[in-house]
């Protein structure tokens, strides 16, 4: 049985800085330095726990077996609920979808699934039409005032207002801006930057004999206090409730779910249902402003495909964009990291992952392994040509694979072309960065100060 590589003890606070720095670059190299499978070594020695060693994998047939074929020996729960004292990811979001497994997980997908399908989503086309609407209006006067706009404080604000609408509260007078504010807060204290920073601050500790001290929660506790509030509002008829919370609403009076349930699965929406999504668009259109040919080529496609009015995307065939979408999320894929915990010993293609090892997955590394695409740090829409993506499943996984594949792909597919079409139909875009701008490697990628681009009005589509 070949034995997995082991990053020796005595580099691991080299990488631990790496990862403070750039985690992104410093995992594609270790990957490139050890192999497509490679474990840390004991580096939860310093934190006092049992030695649980973290492996990095990277062949698309490992991350096969994680997600897919034995998926339900790989939890995602334990993971968090492991290191909570590192981030408070697990008080965040308690036991709702995201981080739930087995009978529980079930259940919640369940009771959500039908939401997600196709005549659910053709009823949210009209409030994605609207913010998009609303965010052209604000882009034409701002790139008239100055052409270098901050493109991703507009995105991520609009994303966040069509899961409200769509899924919370349908008033459109809801003032959700405290929730916003309160949420981008907690998404600062939960960050991979945060826990890598207080990891630091644990193995410092250690090595002087400091007491560690619990993780603060105050953020999450404000949060709580908003969305409890707007919870039992919904709940006594004061607001309009959205498609999640009518279906909520109804599960809590039927007492198939307990209120801890209901806010649990709030939580778990705010904290994967829309900066995704927000941050695919960014970084899509950060990709087209820099390959002007491949920009001309989906402006003439928009202009060989128009409709009267946005809601009517689909009769759009706009094939290229897509292609440039995809790419885009291969180089920029939104959620960088993927970890689980194995439950059992276990073997992966006669590697021996033993019980309780923290398997750590980055899509940022498959999607740019040389040997699975050509030139695979190049923009090339081609890499998504129906003869090019045979046998690739695994090497392209900005939604995750498998059963715990995001249950909002298809919601976010919906609003990326719809707000691509409708901004690159309004609009032209160019790059201000002499290099390319730095990633800030949160839990959903952002630029490090807020990604920037050229933004030229053109004449609306009619």
């Amino acid at each position: 049985m070949p034995k997995i590589p082991i990053i020796p003890t005595l580099h691991i606070p080299k990488y631990l800085l790496a990862f403070v720095k750039h985690p992104i670059s410093a995992l594609q190299q270790i990957a490139a330095n050890y192999g497509d499978i490679v474990a840390f070594s004991d580096i939860n020695y310093f934190n006092k726990k049992p030695y649980k060693p973290v492996v990095l994998i990277s062949h698309p047939n490992y991350i096969k077996h994680v997600l897919k074929d034995n998926v339900q020996n790989y939890s995602r729960g334990e993971v968090v609920r492991e290191i909570k004292d590192l981030s408070a990811v697990d008080y965040f979001l308690g036991n709702g979808i995201f981080l739930s497994d087995g009978l529980d997980w079930q259940q919640q997908h369940e009771l959500v699934k039908p939401l997600f399908a196709p005549d659910a989503l053709a009823k949210h086309y009209t409030a994605v039409a609207e913010e998009v609407a609303l965010m052209v209006a604000q882009w034409r006067i701002q790139s008239a005032k100055n052409p270098v706009i901050d493109i991703e404080s507009s995105i991520h604000k609009s994303a966040y207002n069509i899961l409200f609408r769509t899924q919370f509260v349908a008033d459109k007078y809801f003032d959700n801006d405290p929730i916003f504010d309160a949420f981008q807060q907690v998404m600062h204290a939960v960050s991979f930057n945060t826990a890598i920073k207080k990891f630091m601050q644990l193995f410092v500790n250690a090595l002087v004999g400091k007491k560690n001290t619990e993780a603060e929660l105050k953020d999450i506790r404000y949060l709580e206090q908003l969305v409890d509030a707007m919870i039992h509002q919904l709940i006594n008829k004061e607001l309009s409730p959205g498609a999640l919370t009518t279906v909520l609403n109804e599960a809590y009076a039927n007492k198939t779910i307990t209120y801890k349930d209901y806010r649990d699965t709030i939580m778990n929406f705010l904290f994967a249902g829309f900066e995704t999504t927000a941050a695919a668009l960014c970084w899509s259109l950060y990709c087209i402003a820099k390959h002007p040919s491949e920009q001309e080529k989906i402006h003439q496609e928009l202009d060989a495909n128009k409709v009267a009015r946005v809601e009517d995307w689909q009769q759009r065939d706009l094939p290229y964009l897509k292609l440039c979408m995809k790419e885009a999320m291969r180089l920029y894929p939104p959620v960088w990291f993927y970890m689980r915990q194995c439950m059992e010993d276990d073997i992966i293609e006669g590697y021996k992952i033993r019980k309780g090892s923290i398997v750590m997955i980055t899509p940022f590394v498959t999607h740019q392994h040389k040997d699975y695409w050509s030139n695979p740090q190049q923009f090339s829409p081609d890499n998504f040509e129906k003869q090019q993506l045979q046998g690739k499943a695994f090497v392209y996984i900005p939604f995750g694979q498998g059963k715990r594949t995001c249950i909002g792909q298809g919601f976010a597919n919906i609003q990326m072309h719809m707000i691509m079409a409708e901004l690159l139909s309004n609009f032209s875009f160019a790059s201000p960065y002499k290099k390319e701008p730095s990633v800030n490697t949160a839990i959903i990628i952002k630029g490090k100060k807020p990604l920037r681009l050229i933004v030229k009005s053109k004449k609306a589509f009619a």
